[in-house]
């Protein structure tokens, strides 16, 4: 086995308190819907501008695209 898969040997990069993890009062969020939320965060954060915000991610335009198609898609299956 790899040695950084051994247990006890990975450390988490990213502390998430429990309370982020439940929207207020519903249901736990799946990390399809947490990672999203900051992708739109991030995208908000440079006002729209989508490679600004690809670069920051550490993703490529065409992901970024791809990730707000599907969003755009969840919103019109969901309601």
């Amino acid at each position: 086995m790899p040695h950084h898969l051994r247990a006890g040997t990975i450390r988490p990069t990213l502390n998430i308190a429990p309370e982020t993890i439940k929207a207020a009062g519903g249901p736990a969020r799946t990390l399809r819907e947490m990672e999203m939320e900051y992708v739109l965060s991030v995208l908000h954060k440079h006002n729209g501008h989508k490679s600004t915000a690809a670069n920051e991610l550490g993703i490529s335009l065409k992901t970024m695209y791809n990730k707000l198609n599907q969003h755009q898609e969840d919103q019109r299956t969901a309601g």
